[in-house]
């Protein structure tokens, strides 16, 4: 294989990380890569941010801790506890090692000033549904740089959405009421290799019609 297929054929999520924090011009070199998705018309909404601040980290670990409080009670009220509450460990477990990450980053979208006025009475709705599919894609295209980067310099990352199920008004909590999250990141050096995981063919996923 050459490189690129080598290095996108090994990535894995990783959860598990050496205490040492990378050094801010490695985590400067994935952001750039990042920075070169493409998006349309350049319009580049992409934002990384990273919570350096225990601050900020307390604030998520709060936010998660009381909705995680308040789904227990729904599942006591709902008569199915045992089941409810040991999905929402579960949950509480999966996500807990965040706190722990070497780099903990937000990723969030910045509403394009030039879209906010369009062509709205000609498209209707349709448009703004095509608007905010744009922003997922662009984030995702930005968050793969990021994660590739980092799999070239030997740092170990892991996209995060599941915390938004337990995060209400995420963005005011972390001061981005101009922005939508639409993930964390965890980075650092590897404290594991993850195993191989079995992927569809090409036959599986590749048609012409």
């Amino acid at each position: 294989m050459n490189h690129f297929d080598e290095l996108v054929t090994r990535r894995r999520s990783i959860r598990k990380y050496h205490p040492e924090i990378p050094p801010d011009d490695m985590i400067g070199k994935m952001v750039q890569a990042a920075l070169v998705a493409p998006s349309p018309s350049n319009t580049q909404p992409i934002r990384f941010i990273r919570l350096k601040s225990p601050h900020f980290r307390d604030r998520i670990r709060e936010g998660m801790a009381g909705e995680q409080q308040r789904l227990m009670k729904v599942a006591e009220e709902a008569g199915r506890p045992k089941w409810m509450k040991n999905r929402i460990k579960f949950y509480n477990r999966y996500m807990a090692f965040i706190f722990d990450a070497p780099v903990l980053m937000a990723v969030v979208t910045v509403r394009p000033k030039e879209l906010l006025v369009g062509p709205e009475i000609l498209f209707g709705p349709k448009l703004e549904e095509i608007r905010v599919m744009n922003l997922h894609m662009t984030a995702g295209l930005s968050v793969m740089n990021y994660l590739l980067k980092g799999e070239e310099l030997g740092i170990g990352s892991c996209i995060m959405s599941a915390p938004l199920i337990f995060l209400d008004q995420a963005e005011k909590m972390l001061g981005l009421e101009d922005m939508e999250l639409v993930c964390f990141i965890t980075s650092g050096y590897p404290a594991e290799t993850a195993k191989p995981i079995k992927r569809k063919t090409i036959d599986e996923i590749y048609f012409c019609k």
